[in-house]
């Protein structure tokens, strides 16, 4: 599995479970940005990954061993923003992303922990009201950055003094409808 989708998988799975806390506790539903599919009722929140940082561990060096891990240290921030539907829709979009940041603090912990992560940093809720055309679009958020660890295996995939098993040895090759075998070519 590659970084890009077990990083997603993780955080969709923290997504997940954030949503059903928020549509049990205050009847909210959190997607991920830009869907394709209908904009949902308010209240609504988006999960939005924006920037990733890897930091790599450890050198590479297969010239010693015939397997050589690689450490990662990932983090990855993540944008919320929260849309109320009430007359004043800033103050109950203030309250869902203010429950939503209490989750992630407290009550998330097991989820990011099944995940492999933890919060390295959460940002202030805030207002993000933007002025569009001829109207307001009400809505607050906060950013949180999470961090995780990814293990890489590098193989050897040569020959060398440390096996003396080959992993790199074609035995046959077929181009355009000819086999060649390495026996064949002595």
């Amino acid at each position: 599995m590659s970084l890009q989708t077990d990083m997603y998988a993780k955080l969709d799975d923290v997504r997940g479970e954030l949503s059903k806390f928020l549509r049990d506790e205050k009847e909210c539903v959190l997607i991920w940005a830009n869907p394709h599919r209908p904009t949902p009722p308010k209240p609504y929140g988006v999960f939005s990954m924006t920037a990733r940082v890897v930091n790599y561990r450890d050198p590479i060096d297969t010239s010693s061993y015939p397997n050589k891990f690689q450490h990662r240290q990932v983090e990855q921030t993540v944008s919320l923003t929260f849309w109320g539907r009430n007359a004043d829709m800033l103050r109950e979009a203030h309250g869902i992303a203010e429950h939503a940041r209490r989750w992630l603090n407290l009550w998330g912990e097991p989820i990011l922990t099944r995940n492999n992560m933890v919060i390295h940093e959460i940002g202030q809720v805030s207002d993000r009201t933007a002025f569009l055309v001829d109207s307001y679009d009400y809505k607050v958020g906060f950013d949180v950055t999470f961090r995780t660890m990814e293990t890489d295996v590098y193989r050897k995939l040569y020959q060398g003094s440390e096996t003396d098993v080959n992993h790199d040895i074609i035995e046959t090759v077929i181009v355009n409808d000819h086999t060649i075998n390495k026996e064949d070519e002595t």
